[in-house]
């Protein structure tokens, strides 16, 4: 039987992230800064915002932005229908969208599981956005992290256009 000393420290040696798929291609995000992950919903339009920004979506009286991930990294466009949306927190009043094919699960990994980062850009995500690779059993995992593929300049202007809404 595992001591609590023991469970502490696995504990403290794993994280918790939530996994999707994005084409073909697997990627997960901790889930420290996930706040929730929906259905698409109905998406409004905003003018003067970044190509990649989708619009915004209502979430219980509080406006979203969406951005789309596909167009951010230059992948083949395609119905956004059945999208799931994975809202992460920027800030205390800002909370941003993401547009993902699936949302697959939520799992445990180990520290000794999240490999390096390699020097060099993959998938077309810079090397500062990503968090590590991990391991799995069937495919590897790109950790990433979503806030920082936005420019502050993009959540700066994102935050000043949700006012004027």
């Amino acid at each position: 039987m595992e001591s609590n000393q023991d469970y502490l420290i696995e504990r403290h040696e794993s994280k918790r992230i939530v996994c999707f798929k994005l084409s073909e291609m697997d990627f997960a995000v901790y889930i420290q800064n996930v706040r929730e992950v929906i259905s698409m919903r109905e998406v409004r339009k905003v003018p003067r915002v970044p190509s990649f920004i989708e619009g915004v979506i209502n979430l219980r009286g509080n406006v979203i932005p969406l951005v789309n991930l596909r167009k951010l990294l230059g992948l083949q466009l395609q119905d956004y229908s059945q999208a799931r949306v994975i809202i992460l927190s920027v800030n205390s009043s800002l909370s941003v969208g993401f547009m993902v094919d699936e949302a697959s699960s939520v799992r445990l990994i180990k520290k000794k599981d999240l490999l390096a980062a390699p020097p060099v850009k993959i998938r077309g995500i810079d090397q500062n956005c990503i968090e590590g690779v991990i391991s799995g059993d069937e495919n590897s995992i790109l950790l990433i992290n979503l806030l920082k593929m936005v420019s502050r300049d993009d959540v700066q202007l994102l935050g000043k256009t949700l006012k004027q809404l």
